[in-house]
């Protein structure tokens, strides 16, 4: 980091205040709030209704997931349901029918995802899931991030 940077920083800090600045990896909601202060007192507005019905959200985000916390696939998009139609059952769980690439070295467990939750994620869809015309294909990478409210997306 040059010397500007950190006097930046520095400065940044003593005008808005300690908790300002994010240096752990989970930030509070306050934290969040005096960031905005950084651009330009850019708030984003957050619709209380969402306008896009569920079907629609389906076909508009193709490659998506949402997990419970006992990992049951309670949503996915409609690509992954044409490559992987044994995904729409209510029993389905995500650890039968993906690996995780990204980051290395971690298990597809409920504490490691929480762990890494700022990182950027691989899936790798397993083989024998998928239908018989992908078995002499490579296997399909899903790269993205997790966020976490009452379920974890992906």
């Amino acid at each position: 980091m040059s010397k500007r940077s950190k006097l930046n920083w520095i400065k940044i800090r003593t005008k808005i205040g300690e908790g300002s600045l994010p240096m752990m990896r989970k930030k509070s909601v306050i934290s969040r709030s005096k960031i905005t202060l950084l651009h330009c007192g850019f708030v984003p507005i957050y619709p209380e209704n969402l306008a896009i019905n569920p079907r629609m959200f389906i076909e508009i985000f193709q490659y998506h997931l949402l997990v419970d916390n006992d990992f049951k696939i309670e949503q996915s998009g409609i690509k992954i349901q044409t490559l992987i139609p044994s995904i729409r059952s209510r029993q389905a769980l995500l650890t039968d029918y993906f690996l995780i690439r990204y980051p290395n070295c971690v298990d597809l467990t409920y504490t490691n995802i929480e762990r890494f939750i700022c990182c950027p994620f691989v899936l790798e869809f397993r083989k024998e899931t998928m239908k018989r015309e992908w078995v002499d294909r490579p296997s399909l990478q899903l790269k993205g991030d997790i966020k976490k409210d009452f379920a974890f997306y992906f």
